[in-house]
């Protein structure tokens, strides 16, 4: 990670089936914070909370494919986008065909997760490809200023030996 980042992870778990493996797996409280609510409410305030802090926030909510079900986790997706533009979401999907019931919900979130035995672990790497990928974004940023600063003093040092080489031709 770049300069030591720290991560927050959002769990919206209803039912209490995945947080506590969740919590488990991301147990370094040097590098994680993961925090579980059960209702909609819990988690807005959560991410309000924790908006302003330095880090990679991330939200994993939990994906119906019945229509009762999937409606309020598509308004929480758009106002978690709505409340942070930085914050990464990760859906767990259940039921079948998950590729198709993501496509259907319209939600614009990083990556999806089918339900499964294997879903912790799956949630895990989407994690951290995600820390991999905003890392390599800020590197690049970083490497571009450089290269561009790079250029402009070379572009002002010729500059100046020019106007130099102009000024006094008797020194050259």
């Amino acid at each position: 990670m770049v300069d030591s980042e720290f991560t927050y992870l959002f769990c919206l778990d209803d039912k209490r089936s995945y947080s506590v493996e969740v919590k488990r797996r991301f147990n370094d409280a040097s590098r994680y914070m993961v925090f579980v609510s059960q209702s909609r409410n819990e988690l807005l305030n959560l991410v309000k909370e924790y908006i302003l802090r330095k880090g990679y926030k991330i939200a994993i909510l939990p994906y119906y494919n019945l229509p009762d079900m999937s409606e309020p986790i598509q308004v929480l997706a758009k106002e978690i986008q709505r409340i942070s533009l930085g914050l990464s979401i990760v859906l767990l999907v259940h039921g079948d065909s998950p590729e198709e019931t993501v496509q259907k919900s319209g939600i614009s979130a990083y990556s999806w997760v089918p339900a499964s035995n294997n879903s912790i672990l799956r949630i895990h790497n989407s994690v951290k490809k995600l820390i991999s990928d905003k890392s390599l974004e800020i590197r690049t940023r970083r490497r571009k200023f450089a290269f561009r600063l790079l250029i402009a003093v070379i572009v002002f040092s010729l500059l100046g030996i020019v106007t130099a080489y102009l000024r006094f031709p008797q020194y050259f």
